[in-house]
């Protein structure tokens, strides 16, 4: 794995427009590292006079940087930062990412001429005696004069914790593709953490998604190419047999090479003509036959040997 794109551009650029100033062009402003990454932020006064000098002095001044890594891989390329995949500006949303909030609009119910706000990292808490809720949901996207409202949550992947002493760990990595910018040399990487965020979406997708109904709204997930296909791959859940038309579960599928972007939805339980079932994210795809697990067993030693008496 290598770092494939630093501050919005990609590595095997001869040069940064973006690396001086630390800007973030899905944000429009100074990248933030994604809101979730502190601990590989980057703090000058620290560093070498090579990691410094590739910076401004007005983000010299700030003291810190934050972690402008916004995708890993080898032949594929995996989204590491939520703002990639999708954010909002002050002047609404990127350029680069209106297909995706114009699939969000339609899935919200949302029309031109409607005026729109969008609240970030919306908390929602609740308690009776037995039960509990407390949940924070990425965005809600809400009509301004209207009670429509598009709870949105954007998955991405996320990285291993690497090696500091082989130079794999996030903050190092992002310390030296900020040196390899421009030299042509690859950046090693953390790998991804991929089956953590399968976990963590499996989790919360149908939860979420029961609230967006409750509350006489929707609930979308937005993931990349990439983990809907290791969704595919590693649980019950066919992603390609869902409909392209929203319903009580919805997942807005984005291919981050080619710009394009589907739909994959499904009632959670499923009925009537659906053969997809939200809740097949939990099953597996395959179970294998009875040898294969024998042929496990058979490759380890027991630990302890005894009879029951």
């Amino acid at each position: 794995m290598h770092v494939k794109e630093l501050f919005g551009i990609s590595t095997a650029e001869t040069r940064n427009p973006n690396l001086a100033k630390a800007y973030c062009p899905f944000m429009e402003d100074t990248c933030d590292g994604g809101g979730n990454r502190h601990m590989a932020d980057v703090t000058l006064s620290e560093e070498t006079n090579s990691v410094r000098s590739a910076f401004d002095h007005g983000v010299i001044r700030q003291g810190v940087v934050a972690c402008g890594i916004c995708s890993i891989g080898d032949r594929s390329t995996w989204i590491v930062c939520p703002r990639r995949l999708l954010t909002f500006t002050s002047n609404g949303f990127s350029k680069t990412q209106k297909n995706i909030v114009d699939a969000l609009y339609k899935i919200g119910n949302f029309a031109v001429g409607d005026a729109i706000e969008i609240l970030y990292e919306v908390k929602v808490s609740n308690k009776s005696k037995d039960s509990q809720f407390n949940y924070t949901f990425d965005y809600v996207m809400r009509g301004a004069n209207t009670s429509k409202f598009l709870i949105v949550e954007v998955m991405t992947s996320s990285t291993s914790g690497g090696s500091k002493s082989k130079g794999t760990d996030i903050q190092v990595a992002f310390r030296k593709a900020i040196m390899n910018v421009g030299s042509g040399e690859k950046t090693p990487s953390p790998g991804t953490n991929i089956r953590q965020v399968w976990a963590r979406m499996a989790s919360q997708m149908i939860v979420k998604s029961q609230a967006g109904l409750k509350w006489n709204g929707r609930t979308v997930w937005v993931i990349e190419k990439n983990l809907a296909d290791y969704v595919q791959k590693s649980t019950g859940l066919d992603l390609n047999g869902m409909s392209s038309e929203p319903d009580e579960v919805n997942i807005l599928i984005v291919d981050p090479a080619s710009g394009d972007v589907r739909l994959a939805a499904c009632p959670i339980n499923g009925s009537g003509d659906h053969h997809v079932r939200a809740l097949d994210i939990l099953l597996a795809p395959m179970i294998p036959d009875r040898d294969v697990f024998d042929k496990s067993l058979n490759r380890k030693e027991p630990i302890v040997k005894y009879t029951i008496m």
